[in-house]
């Protein structure tokens, strides 16, 4: 008998959802809102880890058929043995091998067993079948807007499409899931977090490069397929709009200044800032760095942060708030109005990044789209051409995606540099 892969384990983890105590109303809707999609999110990757056990059993017989292991007309172990090598229940193991039966990958022959089928040319190149078009989403288990509206439109779009799906949570620094995915020959929509790539998924991601698309991030030098909004741009015309009423102190609500996305958005502020009339606070002080971690809750740490800032001297003079990501605007609507500075009477915010849930705050927020949902539909068509075997055409590893901006009523129109409600 061929001795199989031995296999890893399969355990899967669940976004840490923090609770937020607030003794007053203002969270109770929004607390109440994502309770919900966290409820939704945990049946569906339940349900979904079914799925991905019994594809990763999958994997790993076409690993050992395709390096020549198995040959054409070889028995396959029994779904008991399967089962017990993969440490899996014996019905995801008989429904491995009963899909790659209608495959026509295996064929049953009665009571001798399950055998490879003969006659099937394997590819070196893809080891998961392209007629399954299986495809993962990966995204990390911290739950904010973006997350939740990448999986959100990604099983539509992948729905809509035809292909299966599956989805995959990933802690911050536990990658071991997604690299034995990956160098199992899985393809996937890939949306990391926030603090980059370790070598070993960069060097997963280098060898897959026509089966996983990166999302709101970029390794295009490595050759990786990336799809991105022009974060820079994003950032600029929040800037150009609050410049438009009158704005010229504006702060800019950061929290991981290290990356690489942020990075850029960093430079488009300072790059949209530095034209005439030039602010009369000192950049320092309107950059604020809210230092939260995956595990924290980010509203929280934002509420914080910024009732802290309003008070210190460093606010003095700024009019408005540019903030990266719904949590963080949704933190600086109850600061400010915590802070007696009500928006947008006296403090303006603008939020990049949108999400349904800002235009159903008081007051609705204007926001810098960068429309997810377009990356998602980029990334699928990237795959769909990288995955076809007979497209020799060079395709472009990096696409960017123009964000736009939706006005609605928190920015206030100045007057000589004050918002109205100081003019007498």
């Amino acid at each position: 008998m061929v001795q199989m892969p031995g296999a890893e384990s399969n355990s899967r983890t669940f976004p840490i959802r923090e609770k937020i105590n607030y003794s007053n109303n203002k969270y109770r809707a929004i607390i109440l809102i994502c309770f919900t999609n966290s409820v939704v999110d945990a049946m569906n990757d339940r349900k979904n880890s079914k799925n991905l056990k019994h594809q990763i059993v999958q994997n790993a017989i076409l690993e050992v058929i395709q390096s020549g292991e198995l040959a054409g007309g070889s028995q396959l172990p029994s779904e008991r043995e399967l089962a017990e090598r993969y440490s899996v229940s014996y019905m995801t193991a008989r429904r491995a091998v009963l899909e790659m039966v209608e495959q026509k990958f295996l064929e049953r022959r009665g009571r001798l067993g399950t055998f490879v089928r003969t006659g099937k040319v394997w590819s070196g190149h893809h080891r998961q079948p392209a007629e399954t078009r299986l495809i993962h989403l990966i995204c990390p288990t911290w739950d904010c807007s973006i997350t939740r509206t990448f999986l959100r439109h990604g099983r539509y779009i992948l729905g809509e499409s035809g292909c299966d799906h599956t989805t995959v949570r990933l802690n911050q620094g536990e990658e071991n899931e997604a690299i034995r995915l990956i160098e199992g020959g899985a393809s996937a929509i890939f949306l990391p977090n926030a603090y980059g790539q370790t070598p070993p998924l960069l060097k997963a991601l280098q060898a897959a490069r026509n089966r996983v698309v990166l999302v709101a991030t970029r390794q295009d030098h490595l050759g990786i397929p990336s799809v991105l909004a022009d974060d820079s741009q994003a950032v600029r015309l929040a800037v150009l709009h609050l410049r438009s009423k009158g704005h010229r102190n504006i702060a800019l609500v950061i929290d991981h200044p290290e990356d690489p996305i942020q990075r850029v958005q960093l430079a488009g502020w300072l790059a949209a800032m530095d034209v005439e009339p030039r602010p009369s606070v000192p950049y320092d002080d309107m950059l604020v760095n809210v230092e939260a971690q995956a595990a924290d809750c980010q509203a929280s740490m934002t509420y914080e942060t910024l009732r802290n800032y309003i008070r210190s001297p460093r606010s003095r003079g700024v009019t408005a708030f540019i903030c990266l990501g719904e949590d963080m605007s949704l933190a600086a609507i109850g600061a400010c109005r915590d802070e007696n500075v009500p928006v947008p009477e006296t403090m303006s915010v603008v939020n990049v990044a949108h999400s349904t849930l800002m235009n159903l705050l008081t007051p609705p927020i204007t926001s810098v789209d960068v429309d997810v949902e377009r990356h998602v539909e980029v990334a699928l068509e990237m795959l769909k051409q990288r995955m076809d075997e007979d497209n020799r055409k060079v395709r472009p590893v990096l696409r960017f995606i123009e964000p736009r901006l939706i006005e609605r009523q928190s920015v206030r129109t100045l007057i000589g540099g004050k918002s109205n409600a100081e003019v007498p």
